[in-house]
């Protein structure tokens, strides 16, 4: 129950140390933030991975793009750096999953109302199914 009382403590203590009183009488609180750990990096990849699916033209033309779990663990693990946490994250989906799946619109520029299921197997795979 204590417990968050007294890291706060430790943490003042820490900024009351290091910094002058006028600058510390500034500050209005103290916002400690802990590292990222598995479950919270696929969460946040999961979370990237579905505003991808709800872009403007994916459903302009009625396209439902679901991602496999090996997607996400591929996409986590290159996504995430130790020393940035979780900033590289939007770089990879763009360049590991968007370029690819723009591509693959190209080269299928007919595909309408349809599912793409995209996997990872050593590379990306899309694979369409009509919902027809």
């Amino acid at each position: 129950f204590g417990q968050k009382e007294d890291e706060d403590a430790v943490y003042l203590s820490a900024i009351t140390r290091h910094f002058r009183p006028e600058f510390v009488n500034r500050l209005d609180s103290v916002v400690v933030f802990g590292s990222l750990n598995q479950e919270d990096i696929r969460a946040i990849t999961r979370k990237e991975l579905d505003e991808l699916s709800q872009r403007e033209g994916f459903a302009k033309r009625q396209i439902d793009i679901q991602f496999s779990e090996k997607v996400v663990s591929y996409i986590a693990s290159i996504g995430f750096d130790v020393r940035y946490g979780a900033r590289p994250l939007q770089r990879a989906v763009e360049q590991s999953l968007m370029t690819p799946i723009a591509n693959w619109l190209l080269q299928h520029p007919k595909s309408e109302n349809c599912r793409l299921q995209v996997d990872y197997q050593d590379r990306l795979v899309i694979e369409q199914q009509n919902l027809t």
